[in-house]
């Protein structure tokens, strides 16, 4: 968990990664919302690719910061540690719930009782 739950906006973390394999020059941002660590209890925020990074060898140091905006809007800085090469993304975050996520709450809102 990067950003914990109630947290005052703008919201900052960063993490270090290294890369999976030989010659990366990118990588795919999965962004979760949700408190378990097991992701089919989450929803997924965001997703997208940060490319443009010269080839790097496998274990290559990234330090990647995510910033959650008040206006719900995930910005990752990502920075190569080896050549010092900084990317940035944006993810923005589709607003309510969709169809399908009401129908499951109504169905499990059904299934409550009250004691």
């Amino acid at each position: 968990m990067l950003i914990e739950k109630n947290a005052a906006l703008p919201a900052s973390t960063t993490q270090r990664y290294g890369t999976y394999e030989d010659n990366q020059t990118s990588v795919e941002v999965n962004v979760w919302e949700g408190e378990q660590k097991d992701l089919s209890f989450c929803k997924k925020a965001g997703t997208g690719p940060i490319s443009g990074f010269p080839p790097l060898p496998k274990g290559s140091p990234l330090e990647v910061t995510m910033t959650f905006t008040e206006q719900g809007i995930i910005e990752v800085h990502a920075r190569e540690l080896t050549h010092g090469r900084e990317l940035n993304m944006r993810l923005e975050r589709p607003q309510g719930m969709t169809e399908a996520e009401k129908r499951q709450a109504s169905t499990q809102l059904a299934k409550m009782q009250v004691e």
